[in-house]
Order: structure tokens, then sequence, then C-alpha cells
């Protein structure tokens, strides 16, 4: 028998179950998806905050269109607790996204309310760039979480890979709070 190759898939949707590792999602395409969660699967939850909450030196992480001369319009912006400081810094491309797609993760320098569409000004690694909020981006609070908060009618984005020997396994699960619809 040969093995398959593992794939990575994104899926958003609402959980039907969760129990003993495995996971039901009704992903938003009207299907029911299947996968499990392991002791690595990554659980963050996401609950909405606003402008006024980025101050400076909060570290933030940001998803969005690089354009050039290190400025990055970003299509969504969280607020990343400060116990993850630090992970995931700096600036690369975003995969599965479009083709100008990146991410960011950096600690805010200032925020400049004074020009439209206002710029927060971030330093990653020495390098300093500029974040603009596109029209529509959520700003949002992201903690640490675990999968005991994957209960029935949440609302999550999954980052899966399925594994070679044919399961869906839950890499990252984004689990959205306080009203927030997570996508990936």
């Amino acid at each position: 028998m040969q093995l398959r190759q593992p794939t990575t898939a994104f899926f958003n949707g609402v959980v039907s179950e969760y129990a003993n590792g495995r996971l039901v999602v009704e992903i938003d395409t009207g299907h029911t998806l299947r996968a499990l969660v392991n002791p690595r699967t990554k659980v963050a939850l996401l609950k909405p905050a606003d402008f006024t909450d980025l101050q400076e030196g909060t570290y933030i992480a940001s998803t969005g269109t690089d354009r050039g001369n290190d400025l990055m319009e970003a299509s969504d912006l969280r607020i990343i607790e400060e116990k993850m400081r630090g992970v995931g810094e700096g600036f690369r491309p975003f995969h599965g996204g479009v083709d100008a797609a990146a991410t960011m993760n950096a600690k805010i320098v200032s925020v400049a309310t004074g020009v439209v569409p206002p710029e927060i000004n971030v330093r990653l690694r020495g390098r300093d760039m500029k974040i603009v909020l596109a029209d529509g981006a959520p700003i949002l609070f992201q903690t640490v979480g675990d999968a005991t908060q994957l209960k029935p009618g949440a609302a999550v984005s999954l980052f899966t890979v399925r594994s070679r020997t044919g399961t869906t396994d839950v890499v990252r699960v984004n689990i959205g709070q306080g009203g927030y619809v997570p996508k990936f």
C-alpha cells in the first residue's frame, strides 16, 4: 500500500461536536468536516478589540497585502497576549493567500491617528514598517486557548493537514468569541 502525501487546507465553520479528540464541524460550504485534534494542535481565542487598544509596545500579528516600501495593508490585526510576545516575529509571505499576501508579527512603536488612514508603526528585528487597516478589517485580541473550548455552536477557522494515513488532523484552530466569526 502506498501512503498519500499530506496536504493542507483551511476551513471555516461551526462546531457540531467535540469529544475525545474528534471534532465535527459544519463548514461554510454546507459540508461536514470530521477531523482529529491532538496535544500539538494550537488553539487561539479571538474576540473583538478596537483601534484605541493599539498602544506603543503592544505585540501584534497581522495578515494582509504587502504594498511595498515597508507598508502592509492589513486585512486583520490581532493584539497578542503578553506571554506570547516575540512568537513568530517577522514579515513573510502568507501561504494560502493571494500572491501579495503576507503576515507580520511585530511590536508597535507608535500609532499615527493624524493621517487617513491611521498608520501603525511597528518594529520587527530592527526593521521599521507601517501598517494601515483595510476597510472593514477587524482588530482582535488573541489569547491561547485549549480544546475544551471547542463547544457546539462555536464559530471556528481551521488549518488542517491530511496525513499520510488519510486522517484530517487539525494543526491550528481559531475560536471566535464575543460575536466574532473567524475566517482564514
